[in-house]
Order: structure tokens, then C-alpha cells, then sequence
């Protein structure tokens, strides 16, 4: 907000969705850190722009981040479907609407959510049943496949050696390495390869495909063993090496064994 501006109790209660007691001790710290003024008879004004410190910026991040988990958690578990709000979500959770509309936004960004034409939000489909995993697991085999044999097929070298220094640190952080962090590698590798055939029909389907497993998978990642994410990343490699040394046969028969294990866990 631009210095000078007028800050109203009442209008930051209706866009935070808290009363007015919350907003006037905050206005009381923001009085005291000299980020606001407060003038006789009219209220509080912005005295200057706040700094917002790296701690701040980290604690907001880890807040939405824990959100989204948590909601990516009740998706898959099926405790959340259909329609949502944001004032469902602040009131399920327990948190602020102005967090709960961040959420909405990062799913709506991440194509697992979409705003509705009058109000609210919906879900997107996702591979909700075993079927349906067992399914696209099946396409990927056809599709990434595919990918790898395309006569134009190239790997950057670049891109290969970015590849493998991810897969490297996540082999030697193998313990500590989040799910989250391991299934956005993961999804990074796929798509990656995808690129590189030139197809844009099949790198599209490829995201396409990362973005329902968000749903039916992202949970799962969380609780994978060690030996998992040891097998999966030394499979991306062996797969990256055939790819770079052009081997693009060898590489669509790695990936295709590569699915098929993960089909075992559906």
C-alpha cells in the first residue's frame, strides 16, 4: 500500500475475515515498528512501505505450503471433492481467508482447481479410483515411450548434467529429501524428457499427466522408504545416461521397466 494510504479497521476485517480485535493489535504493532501513523480523530495511515524480512517471507511460504500438503492429504484420501469456497476452506482448516484464497490460487495455477463462472471454486479430477492410476501409468508407458524414440529426440547436455546433479543431491540427501521436493524431481525428469523429443502434443500430455498425479499421487510421496527413492532416482539415471549417449531404444526400454515398477504401487 502506498504511503499515506488510510487504513479502515472495518475494511481490513471483511478482507482478512477476522473482527475488528485482531486488526487493532495489529494495527498497535505496526504503530510501534513506525510502519503506520495513527492521527487524531481519523485512524491509522501508512507511514511507510513495510520491509518485509527473508524469516517473514519463509514463514508465509511454509504456511501455504503446509495448507496445500494438508489439502493435497484430503484429496487423495477423499475427504475433500466437488465444490469448495474459500470461506469452506478457512473454516475446515482453521485459518485466515486470505491464506485459504492463496491455496485456491497455487491449485487453480497448478490446474487442480478452477474458479467457477459465479462463485466459488471445484476441484478438477484426478485419478481417483485404481483404475484410473493403473490406467495412466499404462499411457505414460505408450506416451514417454514413444517420446524417447522420436527420430528427433535430443538431449542437451546442459540439461542432462542439471538432471543428473538433482538426482546426485537427492541421492546423498536420500534421508532427509521431502516428499514433496522427491515428487517435484520426479515430475521435473518426466517432463524433461518429454521436451526433448520435440513433440509438443506429447510433452502437453506428460504435464497433463503430472498434474492429475498431483492428486492421486502427491500423498504417497510423502511416506515413500528410502529404498524407494534410491530405486527410482538410480533408474532415472541409468535412463538419462542411455538418452545422452543416444541410445534412445535402450533408454524407452529403461523407462517402460521404470513405470512398470511403479505401477505395484496402485
Amino acid at each position: 500500500m502506498p504511503v499515506g494510504a488510510h487504513l479502515v479497521e472495518t475494511e481490513l476485517a471483511i478482507e482478512l475475515g477476522v473482527s475488528r480485535t485482531p486488526i487493532r493489535a495489529a494495527l498497535a504493532i505496526l504503530l510501534d515498528q513506525g510502519q503506520v501513523e495513527s492521527r487524531p480523530n481519523a485512524g491509522y495511515f501508512v507511514r511507510r512501505v513495510a520491509e518485509v524480512s527473508q524469516l517473514a517471507q519463509q514463514r508465509t511460504t511454509d504456511t501455504l505450503s503446509g495448507l496445500f500438503d494438508q489439502i493435497m492429504r484430503d484429496r487423495a484420501a477423499g475427504n475433500l471433492h466437488g465444490d469448495i469456497t474459500e470461506a469452506a476452506i478457512a473454516e475446515f482448516y482453521g485459518v485466515s481467508r486470505t491464506l485459504s484464497n492463496k491455496v485456491l490460487v497455487r491449485l487453480a495455477e497448478d490446474g487442480l482447481a478452477q474458479k467457477n463462472p459465479g462463485s466459488g471454486w471445484s476441484f478438477t479430477s484426478g485419478l481417483d479410483s485404481s483404475d484410473a492410476r493403473r490406467e495412466s501409468y499404462q499411457f505414460r508407458m505408450i506416451l514417454e515411450c514413444a517420446g524417447l524414440r522420436e527420430p528427433v529426440f535430443v538431449m542437451p547436455k546442459d540439461l542432462a548434467a542439471s538432471l543428473r546433479k538433482q538426482h546426485q543431491e537427492a541421492l546423498e540427501n536420500i534421508s532427509n529429501i521431502s516428499g514433496q521436493a522427491f515428487f517435484e524431481l520426479n515430475c521435473r525428469f518426466h517432463e524433461a524428457l518429454a521436451q526433448c523429443s520435440q513433440n509438443r502434443f506429447i510433452f502437453d500430455a506428460v504435464q497433463k499427466q503430472n498434474r492429475l498425479r498431483q492428486i492421486s499421487e502427491y500423498a504417497d510421496f510423502q511416506t515413500l522408504e528410502d529404498a524407494e527413492i534410491l530405486r527410482s532416482c538410480r533408474e532415472h539415471l541409468r535412463i538419462l545416461s542411455a538418452a545422452v549417449a543416444g541410445k534412445h531404444e535402450r533408454a524407452a526400454q529403461l523407462m517402460h521397466a521404470h513405470l512398470v515398477a511403479g505401477m505395484k504401487y496402485v
